[in-house]
């Protein structure tokens, strides 16, 4: 199984038999769909030439982090740029497959929340705007949204929860439009965490 980064993203992993053209290992179909690294040799026994820089098509999904992640692993094992292309390949296959099963785990969470009675129908969301308000009542450096972001686990059923107890106990004059509006075409993370403007 692949390791995770601090921002649960998983990161491709070196292999240990590796071959030169970059294929994957027994346990390169893992659930993550790990990646196993080819060591950077050419045929004949010598060592490839590690470019200065790599030059190969970056996903749009990758961060910065991420990027320099792969690189640094590809460095590690000395591989040439050609070899590179296709273990970016692996990793981009893996960090897809990461991204569709984190989307997938928040669109059921949002869907278990509307089964609670507090954020039923008519309810989700003047709660969902109690939960925004507890959120920002305690997070007054911007930190733990920061956390919830990049984690995911910020629309998990028990935070919202957690969240909108907190939003209730303050006052509800601050809430603006209760109930009100059609909003439910919009998702439950970009109302909670105003990501959209």
């Amino acid at each position: 199984m692949a390791e995770m980064d601090d921002k649960g993203a998983p990161q491709p992993q070196a292999g240990t038999q590796g071959q030169a053209q970059g294929q994957t290992g027994q346990d390169g179909q893992g659930s993550q769909g790990t990646a196993t690294q080819p060591q950077g040799q050419a045929q004949g026994g010598q060592e490839n030439t590690v470019p200065e820089k790599y030059e190969y098509e970056v996903p749009d999904t990758w961060d910065e982090a991420y990027k320099a992640k792969v690189e640094s692993i590809a460095r590690e094992n000395k591989l040439s740029n050609e070899q590179m292309k296709k273990f970016a390949e692996m990793a981009q296959n893996e960090h897809q497959a990461f991204i569709e099963a984190r989307k997938k785990s928040m669109e059921a969470w949002e869907h278990e929340l509307k089964q609670d009675q507090d954020f039923a129908s008519k309810n989700f969301n003047t709660a969902v705007q109690y939960a925004r308000m507890g959120l920002e009542n305690i997070d007054t450096t911007g930190e733990l949204k920061k956390v919830l972001e990049e984690s995911g686990y910020g629309s998990h059923p028990a935070v919202v929860r957690a969240m909108y107890k907190i939003g209730k106990m303050l006052d509800n004059d601050k809430i603006v439009g209760k109930g009100g509006g059609n909003t439910n075409e919009v998702p439950l993370w970009d109302r909670l965490y105003n990501t959209k403007q």
